[in-house]
């Protein structure tokens, strides 16, 4: 009985780190997304340093990581703007 509950115990643990580097990935692939359209000429006007203080606000909180991949172009600039003038 202690064998079998040692193994499961065990296995709990790899799974959840399992589970942890899947999440981990899946945010990967959409902080991916958010860098692409920062990169995109949409920015161009703000500089490189601008673009990375943005990209590090937007995929710190994932609200609003996902927030700004749902809105429009338009409102990506606002929060841009937000994210660079310390207003996000």
């Amino acid at each position: 009985m202690e064998v079998m509950k040692n193994f499961t115990e065990s296995q709990d643990k790899r799974i959840g780190s399992s589970i942890e580097k899947m999440g981990d990935r899946d945010r990967s692939d959409v902080r991916g997304q958010v860098y692409s359209i920062l990169e995109s000429p949409v920015f161009e006007l703000y500089t490189t340093e601008q673009r990375i203080k943005a990209a590090m606000i937007l995929c710190k909180d994932d609200k609003k990581m996902e927030l700004f991949l749902r809105m429009g172009e338009h409102d990506r600039q606002t929060m841009m703007w937000m994210a660079v003038h310390d207003k996000l």
